[in-house]
């Protein structure tokens, strides 16, 4: 049987933050990824969300955005973020099929950036890695 390892703000000591008072207040995080599911209980702030891509929604239906913002800010003490009181800001720039344009990520970034967001976040990749980036 393996063993958990626990959530990644306790391997990286987060309390030690929070017992000091940094919980994320007044950080605004940008998440450009898949969208994120605006009903989950493990967020305090959502305070934006929006889409660039083709399709006609704000879901999170493949769950990689959401899990990201989770790393950021979940509140939930099983896997616990790193700053439950960021407020988060998710762009959806990757569609469901997985797929995005340079294009989106470029508008959404002129967006954020004119939004004054404090922290950018992309968690990318994929089977195209050995493509020279946007091109």
């Amino acid at each position: 049987r393996r063993k958990l390892l626990g959530s990644i703000s306790d391997h990286y000591e987060a309390r030690m933050l929070w017992s000091k008072g940094f919980k994320g207040q007044q950080v605004k995080v940008a998440i450009f990824d898949t969208g994120i599911d605006a009903k989950h209980k493990a967020f305090n702030h959502i305070v934006d969300r929006s889409n660039w891509t083709d399709e006609d929604t704000l879901e999170d239906r493949l769950g990689h955005g959401t899990f990201v913002a989770g790393v950021v800010a979940s509140k939930n003490n099983d896997c616990h973020g790193f700053a439950e009181e960021a407020e988060i800001n998710t762009f959806r720039v990757f569609t469901q099929r997985q797929m995005s344009f340079t294009s989106w990520f470029l508008d959404a970034f002129n967006f954020a950036i004119q939004q004054r967001m404090n922290i950018l976040n992309l968690s990318i990749g994929g089977p195209d890695y050995h493509d020279h980036p946007f091109i």
